[in-house]
């Protein structure tokens, strides 16, 4: 709506040519073995290009939204990059898996498309106990070589890299009654997926999830 038909008149003008985006891609990948039941690998190789691109900034003045309107960016925006994925049994109930991705996503003028962070990994530690009964993850994730825009000059900014931590457990006190609880952003870590845009500090939630299943359709649900 905002692209097509503009707002405000005076600000953000609409553009009846502007065409839709276009993408097109590949990937390829390998995943192996490495202990059989204990440890995977997967690499995975991605390419696309997208044509079309939808600049719905273009042709701006300061001050914020002064003469605006949204323009098809001439030419290709190339994405490449790898994704490296393992996951592990450690024993003993424990499990870990790890994942990195690197993404070079480019404008067609050569320059880094924003919220398109380069470096991007997450680890997960899960732990299972009293014969499943019962779980705990930590997971925690890691961004960085993120840009963004400054609407308030329309230049590009870096964002400040970040560790994102995250802890939850779960326990089945009873068929059908389960208490969990889980703690975001563990760390208190300050950071910004979006330019002038801060997110929430460590939070805490609990509860008891309650389920309820049907004894005459139990075999139906299995086998469906």
């Amino acid at each position: 709506m905002f692209e097509n038909f503009g707002s405000i008149p005076g600000s953000f003008y609409p553009n009846p040519n502007l065409k839709a985006e276009e993408s097109k891609g590949w990937d390829a990948g390998i995943e192996t073995t490495l202990v059989p039941g204990r440890a995977v690998v997967d690499v995975t190789y991605f390419d696309s290009e997208v044509t079309n691109k939808v600049k719905s900034f273009a042709n701006c003045l300061p001050p914020f939204f002064s003469v605006c309107t949204s323009v098809n960016d001439p030419g290709v925006s190339p994405r490449q990059g790898i994704e490296v994925e393992g996951r592990f049994a450690l024993g003993y109930g424990l499990r870990l898996g790890l994942a990195y991705t690197y993404t070079n996503a480019r404008t067609p003028q050569g320059l880094q498309e924003i919220r398109r962070p380069q470096h991007s990994a997450r680890g997960d530690l899960g732990y299972v106990f009293d014969g499943g009964r019962g779980s705990v993850n930590l997971s925690a994730q890691y961004v960085a070589d993120n840009t963004d825009t400054n609407f308030g000059n329309f230049s590009n900014v870096t964002l400040d890299p970040y560790w994102l931590v995250n802890v939850a457990a779960a326990y089945r006190v009873s068929p059908g009654v389960e208490v969990f609880g889980r703690v975001e952003n563990l760390l208190d870590a300050n950071y910004q997926e979006v330019y002038g845009f801060e997110t929430a500090g460590i939070a805490a939630y609990a509860g008891v999830r309650f389920t309820y299943e049907e004894p005459s359709t139990k075999d139906w649900v299995k086998y469906k």
